[in-house]
């Protein structure tokens, strides 16, 4: 499970981010040594639970949407966020 944090830095969560890049980088290694298995790295932002405070907003979306957009992607796409939200 990756973030949308693995591409800025996150001052005061930098262990956090970090940790988002490198599996960000190991993904797409699995991707090319990975030949007949589908790999997916699932990148959002804000999805509204407990680490969040289950903020709700426009740039927010529910774990249940993020999960029907990451398997909608699957065997399709290297990298998600899950909802067209994100994409923007």
């Amino acid at each position: 499970m990756g973030s949308c944090t693995s591409y800025v830095p996150l001052p005061n969560s930098s262990d956090y981010a970090a940790t988002k890049r490198f599996i960000n980088l190991w993904t797409r290694a699995l991707h090319i040594e990975s030949k007949n298995t589908d790999v997916l790295l699932l990148s959002p932002a804000y999805i509204t639970t407990k680490l969040v405070n289950f903020k709700k907003g426009f740039d927010c979306t529910t774990p249940e949407d993020t999960v029907k957009g990451a398997l909608r992607d699957l065997g399709h796409e290297l990298e998600t966020t899950g909802t067209l939200r994100h994409d923007i």
